[in-house]
């Protein structure tokens, strides 16, 4: 932990596993951890705001999550073309795109 960052005193910090499937499903653990701290969040104006926090976290991992997805088959097809094992053609007749 970094220096400047004062922890509550009490109880020590817990490390908790943040799980996610590469589809996007929550770990039940993560899912519970995202519920407290909806609970605690607060909005600028110190109201609480747990629905605008969960949505907010839920969108913004669920779009990292397909970022990361993404990136992953685009350098799995770029070694399978540049090895020559896969190669796209289009048959401008059927009007379809196969992969060989």
């Amino acid at each position: 932990i970094h220096p400047s960052i004062r922890l509550p005193s009490g109880d020590p910090p817990a490390f908790i596993p943040l799980v996610f499937e590469h589809f996007g499903c929550w770990g039940e653990e993560a899912t519970k951890y995202l519920k407290r701290l909806s609970k605690k969040s607060r909005d600028d104006r110190g109201k609480p705001n747990a629905s605008e926090f969960k949505n907010f976290w839920t969108r913004r991992l669920a779009v990292n999550i397909q970022q990361c997805n993404s990136r992953v088959l685009l350098r799995k097809i770029d070694r399978l073309t540049s090895t020559g094992s896969l190669s796209c053609t289009r048959d401008w007749d059927a009007q379809s795109t196969r992969v060989v």
